[in-house]
């Protein structure tokens, strides 16, 4: 009586080397990125001659031609 090997088994993938792709990774994106201050700029507005600053702009689309905008019509 001859008996056949059995197939061999399909092997999973190993998750070792995965986290330690990932931990590398992680250490060089840390090394390599710059954590300062980020600074901001001070910019000049219109001052007197700037338009009044509105707080709520009403916009209303009436049909496919025309569009409202605080209660003025706007055409395309």
């Amino acid at each position: 009586m001859t008996f056949e090997p059995a197939p061999p088994r399909a092997r999973g993938i190993g998750l070792t080397p995965l986290i330690d792709v990932v931990f590398i990774l992680l250490l060089f994106f840390l090394l390599a990125s710059n954590f300062s201050q980020w600074r901001s700029l001070e910019l000049a507005v219109g001052g007197e001659r700037a338009a009044p600053r509105r707080d709520a702009i009403r916009g209303e689309i009436v049909d496919d031609r025309t569009i409202e905008v605080d209660g003025s019509r706007v055409e395309r």
